[in-house]
């Protein structure tokens, strides 16, 4: 299974596990205007590579890839929020192993921040989880 099927089990990975707040997609435009807090979430396709896959012994693609967090509340709110809501989407995603309908596993294994910012409206928060994904060929 390929990219398409790795986005699939991420997205229901984090729609099962997130209700705190709105989840938007990189691919959309938040529809916030009353300042309440969201993430956007970005899939980032970083490479493949072809590896022999030591769980089968078989000759297969090794798919890296990056979950990216961005939580987003309102500028002058309470630090805490943005924290509490960090530990919940850590939860989400830290050391967790999914697996697609052809038995093939996403694995997480650390996570880190890329920092902060503030503009007049959103403080933001940005947390990407890596990930492999081992894809057989025979």
């Amino acid at each position: 299974m390929g990219w398409a099927a790795i986005r699939t089990a991420i997205e229901k990975r984090l729609q099962d596990h997130w209700t705190a707040t709105p989840i938007y997609y990189d691919n959309e435009s938040p529809d916030v205007d009353d300042r309440s807090s969201w993430i956007r979430v970005s899939l980032i396709t970083a490479a493949t590579r072809r590896e022999t896959i030591t769980t089968s012994a078989s000759t297969g693609h090794r798919n890296y890839g990056v979950v990216l967090i961005q939580i987003f509340t309102a500028a002058g709110s309470n630090a805490g929020e943005s924290a509490a809501l960090l530990d919940s989407v850590i939860a989400v995603f830290r050391e967790q192993v999914l697996t697609l309908a052809d038995g093939s596993r996403i694995t997480f294994e650390g996570d880190e921040s890329l920092g902060g910012g503030e503009d007049p409206a959103w403080y933001n928060t940005s947390w990407s989880f890596p990930f492999e994904h081992d894809e057989n060929l025979s």
